[in-house]
C-alpha cells in the first residue's frame, strides 16, 4: 500500500480518536500552541532587533570604507568574484581513534560550504519543530533532508541543490547520512548571523560513528574580526521510513506568504482546526474557537488560471503571473492539467480541515530567510468509502527560498494529512 493510501485510510480513525479525547487534553494542547506562538513572536522580535543592529554596523563600516582612499589593485588583476571573497574555514584535524588496536584508515574529508548560515540553519531548526532527529543526507546532487513525522501525519523534504553551495567537494561515498538532534541544531541556529557562512565537514573513513563537523565563519574579509563557532554533531541511530509522496493534485494556489501566515497564526491561537476553501473568486480560511463561541474567517481575493499542459514555458508564465498577483496580496488559483478528465471540481476540495498546530508550524517557513514564493496543492482521489466518491489527498505546501548572492535557491516541501477527509 502506498504512503498516501496508508495515511488517508488511517485519517478517519485518527479523527475519531481525536474526537474521543477529553476537553482538558484539547485545552492543554491549545494552550501549548498559544505558548509556542508567543515564544516565536518574542524570538522574531529579538532577531529583528539583532538584524537592525547588524545593518547599522554594516552601514557605519561602509561609510568608513568610502571615506578611506581606494586601495590600488595590481596591474592585470581582476575584481574577485563573490565566491572568491568568501572565506574558507580550515579542515579540522583528523581524529586519531583506533579500531581494534589499529589506526583508522586514511579517509577523505568531505566539505560543503553554504554562504548564509542563518538561512540554512533556521530552515533546519524550523523543520525541527516536527522531529526529534533529522537525517542530513549529502549526495552528489547536494543536501536533502526527508522524514515522516512520528504520527505519520506529515512528510517533509528539504532540497538544497549542489549549485547552492559555495564549495561542495571531495565526496567519495555514494551518500553521507547523519542523524542530527534538532535540539542541538536549534541551539546552533540561534548563534547564526547573516554575516557568517557555515561549513559542513565529514571524515569518510568507513566507520558509522563519525561525527559531522560544522564551522560558522565570517563570510568575507570585511568582517573577519567576528568570532568563529565550531560544533560537532554525533549521529544517532534511528530508522526512518522511506516514503515517496505519490498523490495526484488538480488545483494549486499561490498565496501572499506573509499575509497568509498572519491569518493562520491568528486562527491558530483560538482553534485547533483550520478549514481551507477555494471558490470562483476567493481563497478562504475559517475556524471555530475551541469554546465554540466565535467563528472567524479570512477571505483573500483570488484570480483563476487554467493550464492544460506541463510545458515549461507555460509553467514559467504562470509563476510570473502568480508573483504579480501575490505582490498585490491576491491569490492565484490554478486548475492543473491533472484536473482534465479526473471528475474533481472545487466542490470536492472543500473538506480540507487542517490541524492548526501543523499548519502554523509549516507556515513558519515564511519567516525564515527570504521566502520568495508559497504555493499549496489540493487534490482528491476516487474512493468507494466516501459519500462524494472522492477522498482528499494530503495538502502539499511548497516554499521556494530566494537564492543568495553566491548560489542557487532551495526548496522546502511538506505533505500534511487533513484532519477530516470528507464533509
Amino acid at each position: 500500500m502506498s504512503w498516501v493510501a496508508r495515511l488517508t485510510s488511517a485519517a478517519p480513525k485518527r479523527a475519531s480518536e481525536a474526537s474521543d479525547a477529553t476537553d482538558d487534553a484539547a485545552a492543554a494542547e491549545q494552550q501549548a500552541l498559544r505558548a509556542e506562538i508567543e515564544e516565536d513572536q518574542m524570538r522574531d522580535a529579538a532577531e529583528r532587533l539583532e538584524a537592525e543592529k547588524q545593518r547599522a554596523a554594516a552601514a557605519a563600516a561602509a561609510a568608513d570604507e568610502s571615506a578611506a582612499p581606494p586601495a590600488k589593485r595590481a596591474r592585470g588583476a581582476s575584481a574577485e568574484s563573490a565566491h572568491e571573497t568568501t572565506l574558507i574555514p580550515p579542515v579540522p584535524s583528523r581524529s586519531k581513534r583506533t579500531a581494534g588496536g589499529a589506526l583508522k584508515p586514511q579517509g577523505v574529508v568531505f566539505r560543503a560550504l553554504y554562504d548564509r548560515s542563518d538561512l540554512l540553519l533556521k530552515t533546519l531548526a524550523t523543520l525541527g519543530k516536527f522531529y526529534k532527529l533529522l537525517p542530513l543526507t549529502f549526495t552528489e546532487h547536494g543536501l536533502e533532508v526527508a522524514a515522516l513525522d512520528a504520527t505519520h501525519m506529515m512528510y517533509a523534504r528539504l532540497t538544497v541543490p549542489r549549485a547552492a553551495f559555495v564549495r561542495f567537494e571531495h565526496l567519495t561515498q555514494k551518500a553521507i547520512e547523519v542523524l542530527v538532534s534538532t535540539d542541538a541544531l536549534d541551539r546552533v541556529s540561534r548563534m547564526s548571523r547573516n554575516s557568517t557562512s557555515i561549513s559542513f565537514m565529514y571524515d569518510q573513513y568507513g566507520r558509522e560513528d563519525e561525527v559531522l563537523h560544522t564551522a560558522m565563519f565570517p563570510r568575507t574579509a570585511a568582517n573577519a574580526s567576528e568570532q568563529c563557532m565550531r560544533t560537532s554533531f554525533r549521529g544517532s541511530q534511528n530508522d526512518f521510513l522511506p516514503v515517496t509522496p505519490d498523490s495526484v493534485y488538480q488545483y494549486r494556489v499561490f498565496v501572499p506568504g506573509a499575509q497568509f501566515f498572519q491569518n493562520v497564526k491568528h486562527l491558530a491561537e483560538d482553534a485547533s482546526v483550520i478549514s481551507l476553501m477555494m471558490s470562483d473568486g476567493a481563497f478562504e480560511l475559517a475556524a471555530v474557537s475551541e469554546d465554540a463561541v466565535a467563528t472567524t474567517s479570512f477571505t483573500m481575493r483570488a484570480v483563476h488560471k487554467q493550464r492544460l499542459t506541463h510545458d515549461p514555458l507555460a509553467e514559467e508564465n504562470l509563476r510570473q503571473s502568480a508573483d504579480e498577483q501575490t505582490a498585490a496580496n491576491c491569490c492565484l488559483i490554478e486548475r492543473m492539467p491533472e484536473a482534465e478528465g479526473s471528475g474533481v471540481s472545487l466542490a470536492h476540495l472543500r473538506g480540507f480541515k487542517m490541524s492548526s498546530r501543523y499548519l502554523y508550524r509549516a507556515m513558519r517557513f515564511v519567516q525564515v530567510g527570504d521566502c520568495q514564493r508559497v504555493s499549496l496543492r489540493f487534490g482528491a482521489s476516487p474512493s468507494a468509502d466516501a459519500a462524494s466518491g472522492f477522498i482528499c489527498n494530503p495538502l502539499a505546501l511548497l516554499f521556494e527560498m530566494r537564492a543568495p548572492a553566491t548560489g542557487a535557491a532551495f526548496t522546502v516541501e511538506l505533505w500534511i494529512v487533513p484532519k477530516m477527509t470528507e464533509e
